[in-house]
Order: C-alpha cells, then sequence, then structure tokens
C-alpha cells in the first residue's frame, strides 16, 4: 500500500534563511501554520523544500525557485549537497572535461536490473561508468 513516509525531509531555503537573519526575524518554532496576518514578502520563517522535490529537480535543473523571493533562485548544491556529491573535496570529484563516455550498444560491457555498465574513459585511462535507470524507465 502507498501512502505519506513516516517521516519527511524538509530543506529550509538557504536564501531565505539569510535574509531572515540579517533582518533577525526568524520565528523559532515546531508549527507548520502560518498566522493569519501572514504575507510572503515577510514571511515568519524559511520556505522549506522537500527532498523529493529537490531530487528530481536536480535531475534537470542546476538551482529552484523558492515562492517566498521568486526574483531570485537557490543553487540546489546549497540545499542538498549530499545528493549532489557538491560537499566532497575537489580531489574526488571527476573533471568533466577529462572524461569521456557514450551509452552505445558498442560501448556496453553489461548490465542488471539497476543499470547499465559501458566503457569509459577518465584522464586516458580506461573505465567501467555505471548508469542506473530512471524511476521512469525502471516503470
Amino acid at each position: 500500500m502507498y501512502g505519506l513516509p513516516l517521516v519527511r525531509r524538509f530543506i529550509p531555503c538557504s536564501l531565505c534563511t539569510n535574509m531572515m537573519t540579517q533582518r533577525n526575524s526568524m520565528k523559532r518554532s515546531v508549527s507548520m501554520e502560518f498566522p493569519p496576518n501572514f504575507h510572503a514578502a515577510q514571511p515568519p520563517r524559511p520556505y522549506n523544500f522537500t527532498l523529493p522535490t529537490c531530487a528530481a529537480t536536480a535531475l534537470n535543473f542546476e538551482t529552484i525557485a523558492c515562492p517566498y523571493h521568486p526574483d531570485k533562485v537557490v543553487s540546489l548544491q546549497h540545499l542538498i549537497p549530499d545528493l549532489l556529491m557538491a560537499d566532497l573535496p575537489r580531489h574526488l570529484l571527476v573533471d568533466p572535461s577529462q572524461f569521456k563516455f557514450e551509452a552505445r550498444e558498442s560501448q556496453r560491457i553489461g548490465g542488471g536490473g539497476s543499470g547499465e555498465v559501458y566503457h569509459g574513459t577518465y584522464r586516458n585511462e580506461a573505465v567501467a561508468v555505471k548508469t542506473f535507470h530512471s524511476t521512469t524507465q525502471a516503470g
């Protein structure tokens, strides 16, 4: 049976948090309800993105819009660095200019239920590249 998860992860908007900290107006409350006099120009607390929303957005974009300040976008690297691996030390990150890979049948090494493995090169050395099926492909 499907339903809502028992625990939902919320990620506060970093721009809202910075603005509220500078104004010294951030309210500390566990309540998710807004007061009757709420308006987006002076929100009582940062907007909370959900983890699934951020993860889905990260598949195609590097930023996300917050409804409290639609004129400015928020970098997903600041919201979900662990999903984007943006918090890894630089020496562990792949330099995209030195990485070569094409998902062609002639480059396919193997595969399974979660994805396919292809031949690629990184810094002119042969590497195996694991690709994962998206939820839309897996069905």
